[in-house]
């Protein structure tokens, strides 16, 4: 069987791709990104690769005259992918990037793009790093969850309070019932008769009306048995066309959430290099994530890296109003190392000072774990 590390990039890359002309409108934009499906498409000038808009980016940016806000006002730049670059490598740079989407370019031609599906779905015909990987061993178990009857505001509020991009809807009798994905719930904000010039759009009384079952796709992916292997679940996925499957108990029950970017951490995990991996809920600005990011490096390859070797860890930041405008800052930690998952929660008004406070806690943590397996083995 394969390696990962055998597939590359130019075999992963889509060139059938959609796209936009950069003097097209958004509302004609938007009208294509529904119809194909997609989250992010490439912005042109004739054959000439300009950026690429996201859904979301596109419906922040939709004023109240959509007709006459062009692709090049709220277009973005990709980044590029090399030829060459295999798997996991590609894993790890989406991670690191932070987007769904690469290009490869050609002089200043688009050649292809290559997005978090084209990753995943072609593991499905199997590969040596993900045999014997179980659902399970990958998927969410902490599963955030909402009710049919609950107003899209609030499944808004919980995609953005836990930094998640779907919520598994539940009946009146607490099972699953569908699931609502952050791009049901902008397409809802500005639905397709508002994209019409003069008309405003996402009116907020209309939005706080909808609920989460009129949002819901009501036949997601589901599976009854975590330990079902992770390359048939992705292969459910791929037949498809979807980016998660849910993952029920006998009761039909949310009890599991497996995601591509689950396969994508994993896969990105395996690449090597001395950095662990971090996974930042909740931190708002690039220079905070860069300046976290370099903390827990530091951390890794001093402290907490003598105790321990970190394989993952993972932040919740959450930052809410006290006292006027200034914020107060709780933050939520996992250090997954060879001991376990160790957790600290700590609060506090400087996010970097917290920070800090953090890797203390999970290094006395740690340390305190590591000394009481010591002492079993000891025999005390």
């Amino acid at each position: 069987m394969r390696s990962a590390r055998q597939i590359s990039s130019e075999r992963l890359a889509r060139t059938d791709y959609v796209s936009a002309q950069i003097d097209e409108p958004v509302s004609k934009i938007k009208d294509k990104m529904e119809a194909e499906n997609i989250r992010e498409i490439p912005v042109l000038d004739d054959s000439r690769y300009e950026g690429m808009i996201s859904y979301r980016e596109l419906v922040e940016n939709v004023h109240t005259d959509p007709t006459s806000v062009k692709a090049e006002t709220v277009m973005r730049q990709a980044p590029e992918v090399e030829a060459g670059k295999n798997m996991i490598e590609l894993a790890r740079l989406r991670n690191d990037a932070g987007v769904r989407r690469f290009v490869m370019t050609e002089g200043d031609r688009l050649k292809a793009v290559v997005g978090e599906e084209d990753i995943v779905y072609p593991l499905a015909e199997g590969v040596e790093e993900l045999q014997g990987v179980s659902v399970g061993d990958l998927m969410t178990r902490d599963v955030i969850k909402a009710n049919e009857d609950d107003k899209q505001d609030h499944v808004v509020s919980l995609m953005r309070d836990h930094g998640i991009s779907r919520v598994p809807i539940l009946d009146r009798n607490g099972r699953l019932a569908g699931i609502v994905s952050s791009m049901q719930t902008l397409r809802a904000m500005v639905p397709r008769d508002q994209m019409t010039r003069g008309e405003v759009v996402g009116d907020k009384d209309d939005m706080s009306k909808i609920t989460a079952e009129e949002l819901m796709d009501i036949s997601p992916v589901t599976i009854n048995d975590a330990s079902k292997g992770v390359i048939d679940a992705i292969s459910m996925m791929e037949e498809r066309g979807a980016r998660e499957v849910i993952v029920v108990d006998d009761d039909e029950r949310p009890v599991g959430l497996l995601t591509l970017k689950d396969v994508l951490d994993y896969l990105a995990s395996l690449e090597e290099t001395n950095a662990v991996l971090v996974n930042l809920v909740g931190v708002q600005t690039e220079s905070q994530k860069q300046a976290v990011n370099d903390k827990i490096q530091s951390a890794v390859q001093g402290k907490l890296g003598r105790v321990v070797t970190p394989n993952e860890i993972k932040l919740h930041v959450k930052a809410y109003e006290e006292e006027g405008t200034q914020k107060k800052y709780s933050i939520n930690a996992t250090l997954f190392s060879e001991i376990g998952a160790t957790r600290v929660n700590k609060h506090g008004w400087d996010l970097l000072t917290l920070v800090d406070e953090v890797i203390d806690g999970l290094y006395e943590r740690a340390s305190e774990t590591k000394q009481r397996q010591r002492d079993r083995e000891r025999g005390k």
